[in-house]
């Protein structure tokens, strides 16, 4: 899927960006991350459950870890 979405983004003139779904700008904010989903939701932090994500890696990454998540194959 990630080829196919370069190649439309090449054919578009779109530069691609691999963003990892990231809710934090660093693992140690996942508290203030579950609070806030929490207040989303209506329901304090002891009784969300599902809601939040199960762990702290949903943060920014610098450059040399992306790299090392996303082959060569697949930067342009």
């Amino acid at each position: 899927r990630l080829l196919q979405l370069q190649a439309l983004g090449r054919q578009l003139g779109v530069p691609t960006v691999a963003c990892g779904d990231v809710h934090m700008h660093t693992r140690g904010r996942r508290a203030l991350q579950d609070v806030l989903t929490g207040i989303r939701h209506h329901l304090p932090v002891a009784e969300a459950g599902y809601h939040l994500h199960p762990n702290g890696e949903r943060h920014l990454r610098p450059l040399a870890a992306l790299e090392g998540l996303y082959p060569a194959a697949l930067r342009t």
